[in-house]
This record gives C-alpha cells, structure tokens and sequence, in this order.
C-alpha cells in the first residue's frame, strides 16, 4: 500500500517504477494465510476491502469520450489516469466497504452502466499499476490527465452467484476434450471484450489438468494469440501460462 501524501513525491520521481498494488485489500491474517499456502486458489472466500472501484480502458482514445459522458450524466467523482501505453484507467469513489463479494458488486456496477472495459479485472487476486509505473513497452509512466468533482457512487453489495459444484469426477481424456473445444472456440470466435488474459490462463489451466506438458500449452496458447486482431505479447501468454500452471500446483 502507499500512503496517499506519498504519491506526488512517486510522480515527481521520474526514474522511478513504482509497480502494482492490489485492486483488493486483504485483511492481515487473511493475507498471511494466503502467503502461508503459496497459491492463490480459493482467494474469492476472503473477505477484501476497497473504496476506489478501478476501469481499465485497453483502447482508451475510442472508449473514454464515451465513458466519461456516462459519468458526468451521473454526476459521479472521478480521475482519469493515463496508463503510459494506449489505455486509461479510471478511478470511482466510495465509502469503504469490506466484503467477500466486493469485487462481483463492481462487476455488476459497471454492467448496470453499460461501460465496455475489461471486466476480469473484477477479481479478488487482481493487480492494478501505481502512479509512476513506468510501461513495460512505451516507458511512459503512469500518470493523472484529470480529476472531475461530484459524488461518490452509491454501490450495492450483490451477492456473486454459487460456483457450479460437480458431483463426478471426469477423467484426463474428458479434460482435455473440454479443453480442445474451448481453444477451437477462442481460435474461433476470439476471446469475450476485455478477457484475452483470462481466456488464456482459463484453457491453459484446462489443458494443465489434462496432464499436457507446460511447453506444449504455452505452444498452442501462443498459436490461438496470434489468431487474434489485439493479441497479447508472447511474455504475456507465457505468463497467463505459468499462472494457470501454479494455480494447480504443477
């Protein structure tokens, strides 16, 4: 975490990466619980804090006139943040709120507004860029364009729906047909608006299970990216890979 009086001295630092932080605060013993087991599988029973709800716009030229003109009909507070590659990344304020189902509320929120951006960004293990992070490819630190005064969003907890529970168990041959339909169908059709990252480690995750080797999946994933228009980087790709690896223990 960075206090907020600290982050003028991180933009004046132009030298400075100041990474990522958490979109989600964890509780301390919950965060130690976590670092204890190594492995981010089950992070959505925890219960997370926020009062900043986070838009990440990845192609901010053509969609931020649009989102803005959606707020400012609302009458929300908000800042506009320049994430030093092609997107923008707005910041929505709210009182604070700790609660397991935080992060399916601000996925629902920005449904009920209609806003296009990347929804996977709605999760409990999720990680946003600080101000001064410097871009990966342009170098460009990240950086405020402007901040618009009014009222803070008024946000209902909803309640994320139950994960589907499976009283079977399938073999590696059914997991790896599962996974094959599910490539064909991203080399296919491309992957949902703002989930090319999530699209990626979910099927190699599947692949993993199946029992397929990390280098084969990282081919094959890598294959199905450059199928699409706004593909991810191969460091990318590799690195939903090694997640979806890690998030099975393999």
């Amino acid at each position: 975490m960075v206090p907020v009086d600290a982050l003028p001295r991180l933009m004046k630092a132009q030298s400075r990466d100041t990474g990522y932080r958490s979109c989600y605060m964890f509780r301390e013993e919950d965060a130690l619980e976590i670092k204890k087991a190594g492995s981010s599988r089950g992070l959505d029973r925890y219960s997370v804090a926020s009062k900043i709800l986070y838009i990440d716009l990845d192609d901010g030229d053509a969609t931020l006139p649009e989102v803005e003109d959606t707020l400012i009909r609302m009458g929300y507070r908000y800042s506009v943040w320049f994430s030093g590659g092609k997107g923008y990344h707005i910041y929505l304020y709210h009182d604070l709120i700790d609660s397991p189902d935080l992060p399916h509320s601000h996925k629902r929120f920005i449904e009920t507004l209609g806003i296009e951006c990347d929804l996977s960004l709605y999760q409990h293990g999720r990680i946003f860029s600080l101000p001064g992070r410097k871009h990966p490819k342009t170098g460009v630190q990240k950086y405020c364009v402007k901040k618009v005064p009014g009222k803070k969003i008024d946000l209902d907890i909803v309640p994320a729906p139950p994960k589907p529970v499976f009283d079977f168990k399938s073999s590696d041959r059914d997991i790896l047909v599962r996974a094959m339909f599910r490539a064909t169908d991203l080399a296919s059709k491309g992957p949902p608006m703002g989930n090319r990252h999530t699209s990626i480690w979910g099927t190699a995750k599947d692949f993993a299970e199946s029992g397929l080797p990390f280098d084969i999946v990282v081919g094959l994933m890598q294959h199905i990216n450059s199928t699409w228009d706004n593909c991810k980087t191969e460091g990318e790709v590799v690195a939903a890979c090694e997640q979806a690896f890690g998030y099975l223990g393999r």
